[in-house]
This record gives C-alpha cells, sequence and structure tokens, in this order.
C-alpha cells in the first residue's frame, strides 16, 4: 500500500508540474483560450436581437426610415431617407435657396424692340430653386450635388430632386434639371440618378450598374416605346439610368425595378426621363449582395413580406451608427 500511495503521489506531481509548464509554454495564447472557451456563443436569435436594418418606406405619399431589429421589433423612426454608412447615419434633407434668373418676358420685349442680341444679364430677377443634401448627424458633415450651388444667368432654370431608396449603404436621389433658353424653340429637361455611397470614410458617387447588372440589347429586340408605342428603338442604345428597390415577398429580399431610356426626337420624347429620350422598365433584377448586404433574419422577413409597405431600403446598420437620435 506504501508503495502504491508513493506512485500515485509521483503520479499527481508530475500531472501538475505538466500543467504548470503548460501554463508557463502558452502563456497569453493559453490564457486566450481559456477565455474564448468561457466566452458566451451567440446563438440565431440573439444575433438576430441585435441586428439593425434601416427599412426604408413609403406609407400614404411620405417617405420614412425605421430601424428595426432582426426579429421585426422597431427601435426608431426617421422623416425620410436616412442611409447607414461607416460614420453614422446620413438623411437626405431639402431646402431652397434665392438665385438669379433672367424674367423671358423682358427677354421677349428686348427683341421685340429691335435688339439683335437680347441680353438675359439685363432681365434678372430673384427666384426660389430646390436645394438638397444628405448630413450626417453625427459628425455633422455633408454631401451634396453640384446642382446645389449652379447659378447660370443665362437662361430659366429650376432643379427637383426625388429621394427614391437605398441598396445597403448607397443612397438613390433622381435629379432632373429643367432649362430654358429665352426665345429658343423649346424647353429641355437632363435627369441623372446620383448613387452616392457612404460606406467608407468619404461619400462617394457609384455608377447605378454597380448596384445592378443591366440587361443586354438581345432584350430590346423588337422593342417599340414612347407614348404612342410607336417609337422603334435600337437595342443597343439603352442605358440603365436609374433603379428603384423594392421587397419581393416570395424570396424574402430586395429587387430593383430597373429604367432603361433610349435616344429619340424631341417630340418623341415621353416625360419619364430628359429629353429626347423614351423609357421603359425592367422588374424584379437582382442586386449586387456585394452592396446590398445579407438577406435579413427571418422575424424582419416575416414582417416586411407580410406589411404590404412599398418598401425602398432594407440596409444593415453599423454598430456605431445605431445610436444616432432619430429626426422628427
Amino acid at each position: 500500500m506504501q508503495g502504491g500511495r508513493r506512485w500515485m503521489g509521483a503520479a499527481l506531481f508530475m500531472v501538475v508540474a505538466g500543467v504548470g509548464c503548460a501554463a508557463d509554454r502558452g502563456g497569453e495564447d493559453a490564457a486566450g483560450e481559456v477565455a474564448s472557451a468561457r466566452a458566451p456563443v451567440e446563438d440565431e436569435q440573439t444575433r438576430a436581437a441585435n441586428a439593425r436594418f434601416a427599412v426604408t418606406v413609403v406609407h400614404e405619399g411620405e417617405m420614412e426610415t425605421r430601424v428595426y431589429d432582426g426579429l421585426g421589433s422597431q427601435h426608431s423612426a426617421f422623416a425620410g431617407l436616412v442611409v447607414p454608412g461607416a460614420t453614422g447615419m446620413w438623411r437626405w434633407e431639402e431646402g431652397t435657396r434665392q438665385v438669379a434668373q433672367p424674367d423671358c418676358g423682358c427677354v421677349s420685349e428686348q427683341m421685340m424692340e429691335g435688339a439683335e442680341e437680347p441680353d438675359p444679364k439685363a432681365c434678372l430677377t430673384d427666384r426660389a430653386v430646390m436645394t438638397g443634401r444628405f448630413i450626417n448627424d453625427t459628425t455633422g458633415e455633408s454631401w451634396a450635388p453640384e446642382e446645389t450651388t449652379m447659378a447660370p444667368e443665362d437662361r430659366w432654370w429650376e432643379v427637383s430632386m426625388t429621394p427614391v431608396g437605398a441598396v445597403g449603404s448607397v443612397g438613390l436621389v433622381t435629379l432632373c434639371v429643367d432649362s430654358y433658353y429665352c426665345g429658343a424653340a423649346h424647353p429641355g429637361v437632363e435627369c441623372e440618378q446620383l448613387a452616392i455611397d457612404f460606406s467608407g470614410g468619404e461619400p462617394t458617387q457609384v455608377e447605378v450598374g454597380a448596384l445592378s447588372a443591366a440587361l443586354g440589347a438581345e432584350h430590346f429586340e423588337g422593342l417599340k416605346l414612347g407614348l404612342e408605342e410607336d417609337v422603334e428603338v435600337e437595342p443597343g442604345d439603352g442605358t440603365l439610368v436609374a433603379l428603384t428597390p423594392s421587397w419581393d415577398a416570395e424570396e424574402g429580399r430586395l429587387f430593383a425595378e430597373q429604367h432603361y431610356a433610349f435616344g429619340a426626337c424631341y417630340a418623341c420624347s415621353d416625360g419619364e426621363w430628359s429629353s429626347y429620350t423614351v423609357s421603359t422598365y425592367v422588374d424584379e433584377r437582382p442586386l449586387n449582395a456585394e452592396v446590398a448586404g445579407e438577406r435579413p433574419p427571418q422575424g424582419l422577413r416575416d414582417l416586411l413580406s407580410a406589411s404590404g409597405w412599398e418598401v425602398r431600403a432594407v440596409s444593415p446598420v453599423p454598430r456605431m451608427a445605431v445610436a444616432t437620435p432619430a429626426v422628427d
């Protein structure tokens, strides 16, 4: 028995010594492994509860952005379009400013009085025009299109800016400039959809085609467009000019309605986009998953699919942006 006790004591000493040596050898690595083993494992339900998504909807003609968790519980709401970014939530806001523009009636009087070269700058009058910008309520930074500061004095003009939605951290705003050179045959409209990426340190404008791949010319073979559907377009002339995100209840994710514009005569223009164009739309086009982000958890998918809302964005919100206060 004494021999047995001596053997067990020696074995125990070796085990304890071995553990001590292992701890000495492992150092911080061993401590990290222990801490990792003791850390709670976040299950799917907990991950969904901790996740946040900025959901932009159009309700009774008004746009609103609501922050939900992955289970479908609402945490806050913002008026208008708000896009989550790396440095905070970027809110679209609109206003007006006064600019000097020629009064075309005054220019016409110059022409009637025999002026060979009318002087629009002699007929300037102040008018209110629209402005728009994205502002980060966390950092105070802002981004505005150059049309917000334009001030040509040789023609009458106005700007319209329409927030559309978002794909991930890319905000979408459609901008059109309507202008008229006094005495010209007709006015003109130039439209563009702005796609502003807030996923980095600075806002960056990206191409619409980077968010949803354009269709090839073969898709538009034999297509006739225009108000009377009598304008036969050149298939290769189609340009993807804009996207409108929409929720697909069956798939449980966002898709895009793609807007294509084709060149046409001025009188053929259908008013859907710029002058000298006619348009067509293609529904349920897939979005770039790398930009749009992962599909939301089941709870939020179920809420959106059953809601009947006109959903324009379902964007993952970075953790640091969650605490941004709601906007009235």
